[in-house]
């Protein structure tokens, strides 16, 4: 009988000396997960512009140091799409029909800063965001806006 309490004792010991071990594992690849931040952002628009004039944006794409994308660039339209976009939503899964094609394909080094100039063609309210594609990654910024008003009369 103290036998089996003495190999059940073990074996318990051996059991959650395991769990725990496996507990620390998991928590340290969860940390060094967060340590290589991937997330494209940006950084600076207009609030207000009209329409029929050029809008420059800027944004930057932060990854760890040395991967490169194939191509980033600004997606707007003139409706929202609101919702939260994860790494596998592609561009073409979103309803921003419009995007500038300075950045659309080619090798380019990051982390880094990229901008770009739209020219919006009518009134209303321009929704958008950055993107980036890395390592097979969609990576998107959340959506903002920016109001286009009317040009002035006599232009």
């Amino acid at each position: 009988m103290k036998k089996g309490i003495v190999y059940t004792t073990i074996s318990l010991i051996v059991f959650l000396s395991l769990i725990f071990y496996n507990y620390l594992n998991a928590q340290r690849a969860i940390s060094e997960e967060r340590a290589s931040i991937t997330k494209v952002e940006t950084t600076s628009f207009p609030k207000i512009t009209e329409a029929g004039s050029r809008a420059a944006f800027s944004w930057h794409v932060e990854v760890p140091e040395g991967l490169r994308t194939s191509a980033t660039t600004l997606y707007w339209g003139y409706e929202s799409s609101p919702s939260a976009l994860l790494d596998f939503d592609s561009p073409q899964a979103v309803g921003y029909p419009n995007h500038p094609e300075d950045y659309e394909s080619g090798e380019f080094p990051l982390p880094s800063d990229f901008s770009v100039t739209i020219v919006p063609d009518k009134p209303g309210r321009v929704f958008f965001r950055s993107y980036a594609f890395v390592q097979g990654k969609h990576l998107w910024s959340d959506e903002q806006s920016v109001i286009i008003s009317s040009k002035p009369n006599g232009q």
